[in-house]
């Protein structure tokens, strides 16, 4: 069945615009001028597989490493020497100088071999080593994978995210492998840059988000299919009955182990009432059981308006905005915000935005007295909701985890029939506005990014600051770690460097250095 790439934002009543722009694998002439992304796209794949540098195929001209020891990056070595991929799709816009390859890459799976030993020496490692290239093929995984490109001087780069994101992904494969247990030093089997006053060394925990796999979610129903971390789960249906319209359709990805840490995308839904004074202008006239009395209120006829006078209708009970960080892809604005998680009651941050259709419709506040003057009893309809969010002090780094899926979700050509036969019979003379789920999810990683974030950079001071961390910033690599506060005085390296900028708590961190000895 074939997948379309979009996200439906339908438009109600007499709203809207043509949408405008195409995206496809170019062709002809302009695939010459630009040049070919899948041969980019090979060349990348060939170098970063067999461990070499690729940095000239990387927009920011840098190259990230691994973050392993060298036992782990033997492992990691017999992996990709052993992986095929094979190229799904790929599509480029020419005009944005935008493009991208989806893929599936087949590699053995390293944490399956590595249950067989208990990781004393080296020669354990060697033996996991000769497994992996004795693998069957029943013993490989599969996951999908995107990369995104840039279009720089007629020759397409992968850009420095989807470098970091894969090559995240490629270590997190034997990240597991010696967590079991830690291995003798072997001379070369350590970072040997990494050396403390009293000879002791330390252990490097790698951070859930850095372990994180993506497996591909397939909708039971044939509607839809995204990626999502492995072991998460993915629910349909409007809050709070749990129906599945097509129309009015959601998805919800969370993680089982810790639900505030989830991702809802919702196309359209309900109307919510616009003030209080129309709220009492329907149960005074049609009771108070009546469907319009029932809805919510906003706030005000804002975004902000319309989170906030939905508590207790989505997953939480207050809405505190932190800062307005820009706009949507539709022109609806994009919310930094703490809320209270009606599932744990925890303090949980995130990401919503909304774009929002303010239908209006004036009557008499009082059919027996004109001099009352009108209230508007219509309505705001809500197009694109989307949510993503984890407990608060995790979200800087869950949100790229949760803007990748959302820019995932693929509609296929059965849910998009059968949903504008759905529309067809509510009202016949319906439009409906179109945008790739990546335009959306890009949008908001854009205005997150631009935005000051004042409010995470003190939270995670807070938080650190509480538990008796300080930031670590690794020179090699370029990632960020929380360690023990004193740190910089037990640490005789060069390495890792204590930091106290911005930028270190506005970074998602890696992983937990913890002394051992």
């Amino acid at each position: 069945m074939k997948a379309i790439k979009i996200t439906a934002a339908l438009t109600a009543m007499a709203l809207l615009i043509g949408a405008a722009g195409c995206s496809g694998k170019s062709g002809g002439k302009d695939s010459e001028e630009s040049g070919d992304i899948e041969e980019s796209f090979e060349s990348y794949m060939s170098k970063v597989l067999a461990g070499k540098d690729a940095s000239s195929l990387i927009d920011s001209g840098s190259e990230s490493g691994y973050d392993l020891y060298d036992y782990q990056k033997d492992v990691l070595v017999a992996v990709m020497g052993e992986a095929t991929y094979k190229v799904k799709s790929s599509d480029t816009n020419d005009k944005k100088g935008e493009g991208s390859v989806e893929f599936e890459i087949k590699y053995p799976d390293a944490e399956y071999f590595a249950e067989d030993y208990d990781f004393e020496d080296r020669e354990d490692f060697d033996d996991i080593i000769d497994d992996i290239k004795d693998a069957d093929s029943d013993e490989y995984r599969t996951d999908k994978f995107t990369l995104d490109f840039v279009l720089d001087d007629g020759e397409w780069l992968v850009t420095e995210d989807s470098d970091r994101e894969f090559k995240s992904f490629l270590s997190g494969i034997v990240a597991t492998v010696g967590s079991a247990g830690t291995p003798a030093p072997t001379g070369s089997g350590n970072v040997t840059e990494t050396t403390v006053k009293d000879t002791d060394s330390f252990t490097i925990t790698p951070s859930e988000v850095s372990l994180i796999t993506y497996e591909t979610y397939e909708d039971p129903s044939g509607y839809f299919s995204m990626q999502i971390p492995e072991g998460w789960a993915v629910s349909t249906g409007l809050i709070p009955t749990g129906e599945v319209d097509l129309i009015s359709y959601a998805i919800r990805m969370y993680d089982p182990d810790n639900p505030d840490r989830m991702l809802y995308f919702n196309l359209n839904n309900a109307g919510m009432i616009k003030s209080g004074e129309a709220h009492d202008w329907y149960v005074d006239n049609y009771g108070a059981d009546n469907p319009f009395a029932l809805m919510p209120v906003a706030t005000e006829l804002s975004a902000k308006g319309y989170f906030e006078g939905a508590c207790n209708y989505y997953y939480y009970t207050s809405f505190d905005l932190i800062e307005n960080v820009g706009q949507n892809v539709l022109g609806g604005d994009v919310l930094n915000a703490t809320v209270t998680s009606s599932i744990t009651g925890q303090t949980v941050e995130g990401l919503f935005s909304v774009t929002l259709m303010n239908f209006e419709y004036y009557v008499q506040k009082n059919m027996f007295d004109y001099t009352q003057g009108t209230v508007d009893v219509g309505y705001l309809i809500p197009y694109d909701v989307v949510m993503e969010t984890a407990p608060e002090g995790e979200f800087v780094d869950w949100q790229p985890v949760l803007d990748y899926c959302f820019g995932t979700i693929e509609f296929t050509d059965a849910f998009m029939t059968q949903r504008q036969q759905q529309w067809n019979s509510v009202m016949a003379t319906s439009e409906y506005i179109m945008n790739t789920a990546n335009e959306i999810n890009d949008m908001i990683m854009d205005t997150w990014e631009n935005s000051s974030r004042a409010y995470d950079v003190a939270s995670q001071k807070n938080s650190d600051a509480t538990l008796g961390y300080e930031r670590v910033y690794d020179t090699e690599t370029g990632e960020y770690y929380r360690a023990e506060t004193g740190f910089g005085d037990w640490y005789d390296g060069t390495r890792y460097e204590v930091v106290d900028t911005d930028e270190a708590y506005l970074s998602p961190i890696s992983g937990t250095i913890d002394w051992k000895g």
